[in-house]
């Protein structure tokens, strides 16, 4: 083999060195980012001065606080009420006494167990009883009267019942309710 000198190396490189080219390739311009265009507008509606609420003046700024009730939902039996609080007739139910009742109504009735100002209370004892009766009519024949061992008896007026009155009162914690009369008209 034959041994070349510095010099021919470097003679060597000399002649290739030409040959070689840097090659470079021209990236692409940055592109251009995209406009964005502003969101479309919604029309925010305002309020009128017809809605907006605008409190009212106080014209009696130091109320009396109510009293407050106690835990048990109200204070011992004073006194007890008996009436209706509904009726049904002719199939519909009305949630209301009526002034008078028709043959073939059905009346339910309520004993309501009371506080010394009038207010309902369940601090009581259990239902001591009904008395349900009338001087005009007759029981079982113009009225019969079912589940009087509750607060809520019904009373059933007979379809063919004549005018008159049914009474009936109730009586809880050795409190008796007036008697609270029902007139039948024809």
């Amino acid at each position: 083999m034959k041994r070349v000198g510095i010099w021919g190396v470097i003679a060597a490189v000399v002649v290739v060195a030409p040959s070689c080219t840097t090659i470079t390739e021209d990236l692409p311009a940055r592109p251009t980012p995209p406009t964005l265009l502003p969101p479309p507008q919604v029309p925010n509606p305002t309020p009128t001065p017809a809605s907006t609420p605008r409190p009212s003046p106080n014209p009696n700024p130091n109320p009396t606080p109510a009293p407050t009730p106690s835990p048990n939902g109200g204070g011992s039996v004073d006194h007890v009420t008996a009436g209706v609080h509904s009726y049904r007739r002719d199939g519909q139910l009305y949630r209301t006494a009526a002034s008078f009742y028709k043959p073939g109504d059905t009346i339910y009735l309520n004993c309501t167990p009371r506080t010394a100002d009038g207010r309902p209370t369940p601090n009581h004892g259990p239902l001591q009883g009904w008395t349900i009766y009338s001087t005009s009519l007759q029981v079982g024949r113009d009225f019969r009267y079912t589940d009087t061992n509750s607060f809520n008896p019904d009373l059933h007026i007979d379809s063919g019942s004549p005018s008159g009155a049914v009474r009936a009162r109730c009586r809880v914690d050795g409190h008796e309710s007036r008697d609270h009369v029902m007139e039948v008209r024809r």
